[in-house]
């Protein structure tokens, strides 16, 4: 469910002696780096699945291998590395509880024999050390999950600093500080004041960055009094940036300060563990990175900005994106946003019923909709849009009710046909009307 759409604002009239310059104001440029995040978010999520796709493709140790006897080794045609490939391969899949006792040593060594045998003299030692040395190579996904949980990380990065930024400029008096004077000489050296801010500005995000995750949400907390998500500070999420540092800085391996770092974490890896990163880990990490940004977005609004209109721009955004999410089955993030919002002071009262339909559905496809399933049966829409009756119908289940009025609003401003064949709220909607047209008869529905 989302916003109905709003009236764009006609451009402002400027003339060639008056050219205007369009600047954005604090809510669009608040907008504009959840949004940016949320669509990098997205085109990392696809190159997940494209590399999932794709791994046994990229991990081809047959390809690798193959190539790299043709870089070392051109004298080897491909005949005799496809032979020699073999052999290795029965070589290295002959194991004792296949065997009589005595055998494998035996049959080993005929395995290796043949695979010697069939390389140019000369060859044996190196061209099996370009082998081996191909074959256990880590895998490409490897290494492309561990690029793009970086490729994450710097995103967020990003984000964060550009949130402090705006921030600063709302409240210039987050730059004060007791121990932080700057003489004229300091002032004069810039070319304009504004220069001269900016330069302040600059070092003073500078200068958070570079302290840990835990204290830049603690300044959000206390310097700038926009409250952090739980889930911002919780382990499992400071442990994927935790992750993100030993994979840039240490092989990929538990360091000292990765376990000083997350004291707690339970189960404990050992020193010099290798910590893998898994699709599956990279889109749980993007999920609560995702909740942190658009959390935080919805706070910052509710607590720094004064101008509803600037409030109300970034709940459209909020009710936006969630119901973008859904389509692309995103519920763990639906869930968590709407759970930290749903309480939020809302300016637009369509907006906040928007965000409770959309974790509810969110809470439904996670298979979760006992925990909310009372509070959508006490739902009064009777004084509501009719599209909200709609919903808390289709909720339920309660099919034949939701479709009578589907057919009395369809292709009206409450329910366009395009949103009729997109809502994900309605997928067994568009089921039960298809079973209808099929079959000719109105199916049972409960």
């Amino acid at each position: 469910m989302t916003d109905p759409p709003q009236a764009s604002a006609p451009d402002e009239a400027h003339d060639d002696e008056t050219a205007h310059v369009f600047e954005l104001t604090p809510g669009q440029r608040l907008v504009g780096l959840a949004s940016q995040f949320e669509t990098s978010q997205h085109e990392l999520l696809r190159l997940v699945s494209f590399v999932e796709r794709q791994r046994e493709v990229i991990d081809d140790a047959r390809a690798r291998a193959r190539e790299a006897v043709r870089a070392h080794q051109p004298a080897i045609d491909d005949e005799t590395f496809d032979r020699s490939w073999d052999a290795l391969q029965e070589a290295r899949e002959v194991r004792p509880g296949d065997l009589e006792a005595g055998e494998p040593a035996e049959v080993t060594s005929v395995a290796l024999d043949r695979l010697f045998a069939s390389l140019p003299q000369g060859y044996s030692f190196r061209y099996i050390a370009t082998i081996l040395g191909a074959h256990f190579e880590s895998p490409g996904t490897s290494v492309l999950l561990s690029s793009l949980l970086g490729a994450l990380i710097a995103d967020f990065e990003v984000l964060l600093a550009g949130l402090v930024r705006e921030l600063i400029d709302l409240h210039p008096g987050l730059l004060s500080t007791s121990d932080r004077q700057f003489a004229w000489k300091d002032v004069i050296a810039y070319e304009s004041l504004d220069a001269f801010k900016e330069s302040v500005v600059e070092k003073a995000v500078d200068s958070l960055l570079r302290e840990s995750y835990v204290e830049q949400m603690r300044w959000l907390e206390t310097r700038a009094h926009v409250t952090p998500p739980p889930i911002a500070t919780d382990l499992t999420t400071r442990e994927v940036l935790q992750r993100r540092h030993v994979h840039m800085h240490n092989g990929g391996r538990v360091s000292a300060p990765y376990l000083e770092n997350l004291r707690g974490l339970r189960p404990e890896p050992e020193l010099g563990t290798l910590l893998p990163v898994s699709a599956d880990y990279l889109r749980d990490a993007a999920d609560r990175l995702l909740i942190v940004t658009l959390t935080i977005t919805a706070r910052i609004a509710y607590s720094v900005m004064k101008d509803p209109e600037e409030v109300e721009h970034v709940e459209r955004f909020l009710g936006d994106s969630l119901y973008r999410l859904l389509q692309q089955a995103r519920h763990r993030v639906v869930d968590g946003v709407s759970r930290e919002v749903n309480s939020s002071p809302f300016q637009s009262g369509y907006t906040a019923l928007v965000v409770k339909v959309n974790g509810w559905l969110a809470l439904k496809r996670l298979g979760r909709f006992s925990e909310c399933e009372a509070e959508v049966r006490a739902w009064d829409t009777s004084a509501l849009a009719q599209e909200f009756a709609l919903a808390r119908f289709a909720l339920l289940d309660e099919t034949a009710a939701a479709y009578e009025i589907v057919q009395r609003i369809r292709g009206t401003p409450s329910l366009s046909v395009e949103f009729w064949l997109s809502w994900p709220l309605l997928e067994e909607l568009r089921t039960y009307e298809e079973g209808v047209r099929n079959t000719g008869t109105t199916p049972d529905a409960e």
